[in-house]
């Protein structure tokens, strides 16, 4: 009988993986917050923002806790950042204002429109926090990107 199940786990374990989005901080100084994205999404987005991928604090590690990783408003200095395709353009880049534990980017397909599954990101964002705005590149550690 073992004989016979062992294929069978061992089928199970070495099928492949979903893609997943992948999250990289190029730079983050208390000027500067550069990112990369890329990847896809492996399933539809659910939940209150479906259209909406956010970069904020590790509520799964600190539930609940808003630490600020920047003061202000930065600006945005450079993206190449697309979802399926569209450039995500400067007025796409909103922030939940000054003092915040998030920065929302908004999907250039439109308002409320979910993630499906395979809709790729893919690209990178630099944000310039200048006189008006600081980040706290010690918070770096404590960020992640959700959707939904």
């Amino acid at each position: 009988m073992l004989k016979k199940l062992f294929p069978l786990l061992i089928a199970f374990y070495i099928a492949p993986s979903q893609a997943a989005l992948v999250f990289t901080i190029d730079n983050m100084t208390t000027e500067e917050f550069a990112f990369t994205i890329n990847g896809t999404f492996d399933e539809d987005t659910t939940g209150f923002t479906p259209g909406v991928l956010a970069i904020r604090n590790d509520w799964t590690n600190n539930p609940g806790i808003h630490t600020d990783f920047f003061d202000g408003i930065p600006s945005l200095s450079n993206s190449t950042l697309e979802i399926d395709g569209t450039l995500i353009e400067t007025n796409y880049a909103s922030y939940s204002g000054s003092g915040s534990d998030s920065i929302w980017i908004a999907n250039p397909l439109g308002s409320g429109i979910k993630f499906t599954a395979g809709t790729t990101v893919s690209g990178s964002m630099t944000l310039f926090g200048g006189y008006s705005s600081a980040f706290h590149p010690s918070q770096a550690s404590n960020l992640e990107l959700v959707s939904g």
